[in-house]
């Protein structure tokens, strides 16, 4: 469920649309690209502020049960054109454990820092072709070898959606196209290869007074780490 608020603002004479959108997801665990980043429930708030094509965001992933788990803040901004076919975007992570937190520094942008930048580019699928093709490399930050320099790890994901009997149900199949240049500080896997299999279905259930409220439940599969995880999620 996603809280849409839309502003017009009166700039030399023209109106311009403004849309905030809000959107809090609480899951069994975090899972990101076929890797675990917990251990436990998570919350994950989003914030997105859009006018025409372009798009401003803030996400984060907070644990809840577990102090051993990562604390995430990622800011974004990305433009989508051609009908909403493609999207180009800029993603800058930051993740540190929760427990650390009090050792690190947001804005320290450093060779030691625990920013990373991604540069990414995604086709929405059409009727001719309805597979969505995500390509994303990250460009900058703490993605490095052991000798500091930056790896430039990759990542490419193809995905397919289809509402079966009132789900809505999601594939993806996630891979890393290279082998890493040191592969101590992997940041998606050893070598070349599937690192993320996925099958989501999501389904809105009514609860009371016309109240709704969107479930998904998703099995993840990395077959170069040869783990599996079945993870549940409330989306607000």
């Amino acid at each position: 469920m996603v809280i849409a608020l839309v502003g017009v603002i009166n700039m030399s004479g023209h109106a311009q649309e403004i849309k905030l959108n809000l959107g809090v997801d609480v899951m069994s665990r975090y899972v990101w690209r076929g890797t675990s980043l917990s251990n436990g429930v998570v919350v994950q708030p989003s914030l997105q502020l859009t006018k025409d094509n372009l798009t401003l965001g803030v996400w984060g992933s907070s644990a809840v049960t577990n102090s051993d788990d990562y604390k995430e803040v990622d800011l974004s901004v990305s433009y989508t054109f051609l009908n909403g076919l493609f999207t180009v975007g800029l993603t800058d992570y930051y993740i540190v454990k929760e427990q650390d937190q009090s050792g690190e520094r947001y804005f320290n942008l450093k060779e030691d820092t625990k920013h990373v930048l991604e540069a990414g580019v995604a086709f929405s699928g059409s009727k001719a072709f309805p597979v969505g093709v995500l390509f994303a490399m990250n460009c900058w930050g703490a993605d490095k070898t052991k000798d500091g320099g930056q790896q430039h790890s990759m990542y490419v994901e193809l995905n397919y959606s289809k509402t079966i009997a009132d789900n809505e149900v999601a594939f993806s199949c996630g891979i890393t196209p290279f082998e890493p240049d040191d592969k101590s500080t992997a940041y998606y896997g050893v070598t070349a290869g599937i690192v993320n299999l996925g099958v989501k279905v999501t389904r809105t259930i009514s609860l009371f007074q016309g109240c709704k409220l969107p479930v998904s439940v998703q099995t993840i599969v990395n077959p170069m780490s040869e783990n599996v995880f079945l993870v549940a999620g409330i989306h607000f």
